[in-house]
């Protein structure tokens, strides 16, 4: 995770919906942080979990998203969507209010988030992007370390206020607190060896 956004330069989506599709990465308050492809790994972990949410929440109010998909967190000063200066990339999402789901975005913050934690963007994830959903009214965020198997779950207990954090081994099966019926099978996740990193 590398921040390449030019001194003193800040950037809006107006910027970063004209640039090519192949330049990945996120803007965070006007700055832009490049991404690299993911793991085979993490793609692997991302598609079981897409799978299990998809088939909990079909048919449902709350809807199931995959990156890449752009999240807009525009601050009180912005006027536009075209302004915001937070467009975030989260691996897993759902959302439950129809209104922010536009035919090129989410505007607003997801009930749900779920984050994929690799060595490159474990800091950012934990730290940076928490303080952001957080901040936004994310309900419920969950980080996942695929090597230790540690799942750590933020769940706010007022308005833009995170409690106690939960850590949890990722094992046997864990609902989600603020979506009623949906549930992780670790088992399920992890039931095949993952492949050695290299």
């Amino acid at each position: 995770m590398s921040n390449l956004a030019q001194p003193l330069t800040r950037y809006c989506y107006r910027d970063y919906a004209s640039w090519p599709e192949s330049l990945r990465g996120e803007l965070i308050d006007g700055e832009f942080f490049a991404q690299s492809a993911p793991s085979t790994t993490h793609q692997r972990i991302s598609m079981q979990l897409s799978g299990q949410l998809w088939t909990q929440l079909k048919g449902r109010r709350c809807q199931p998203y995959a990156s890449p998909i752009d999240v807009l967190l525009r601050r009180s000063h912005e006027a536009s969507d075209d302004d915001a200066g937070t467009v975030l990339q989260p691996d897993l999402l759902i959302v439950c209010d129809p209104a922010k789901i536009t035919g090129r975005y989410l505007r607003g913050a997801p009930e749900f988030v779920l984050e994929i934690l690799s060595p490159a963007t474990a800091r950012h994830d934990q730290v940076v992007k928490l303080r952001l959903y957080e901040q936004h009214g994310v309900q419920e965020f969950w980080t996942l370390d695929p090597d230790t198997r540690v799942l750590m779950i933020y769940t706010q207990d007022r308005p833009n206020h995170y409690g106690p954090t939960r850590v949890l081994e990722a094992v046997g099966k864990t609902p989600l607190a603020v979506v009623e019926n949906v549930i992780v099978d670790w088992d399920e996740v992890f039931e095949e060896p993952l492949p050695e990193l290299g």
